[in-house]
């Protein structure tokens, strides 16, 4: 994410993998408006990065339609899941191969608590994925 260690000074891979982590965009925001007062539009090129990762965010049921329309559920990156399937053809598409997505059973337990009392980690997961792209 760059907390850390500044992402310029990873491995290149490493800097490429960070692009999938919405802790990246989230520390540019804060950096921005703590250090240097960033005015909104400044930052909206960290905005939709977060966006289409909550787009892929894994769903594992399908949503009620209440929970389908709850904008906290949206900006908490759970009501636009996709489910594992889709993000396989996804990624497939897009010229990955051997793509294995394993979602995690465990994080159902602190998923449960972002929004208490709707039981989201009936319907959602995270989950470790692994794909190759080809060089050609």
């Amino acid at each position: 994410s760059g907390f850390m260690t500044p992402i310029a000074n990873m491995p290149e891979t490493v800097q490429y993998i960070t692009l999938v982590n919405p802790m990246r965009y989230f520390l540019v925001i804060l950096r921005e408006v703590f250090l240097e007062a960033a005015p909104f539009h400044a930052l909206v090129g960290q905005f939709w990065p977060m966006a289409v990762i909550a787009l892929a965010t894994l769903a594992t049921a399908e949503l009620p339609d209440d929970l389908k329309k709850d904008m906290a559920l949206y900006t908490g990156c759970i009501a636009g899941a996709s489910f594992v399937q889709e993000l396989a053809s996804m990624l497939q598409r897009t010229g990955f191969e051997s793509i294995r997505i394993q979602p995690k059973d465990e994080s159902r337990t602190f998923i449960r608590d972002w929004m208490p009392g709707l039981n989201i980690g009936d319907y959602v997961a995270s989950a470790t994925i692994e794909a190759v792209k080809s060089q050609a």
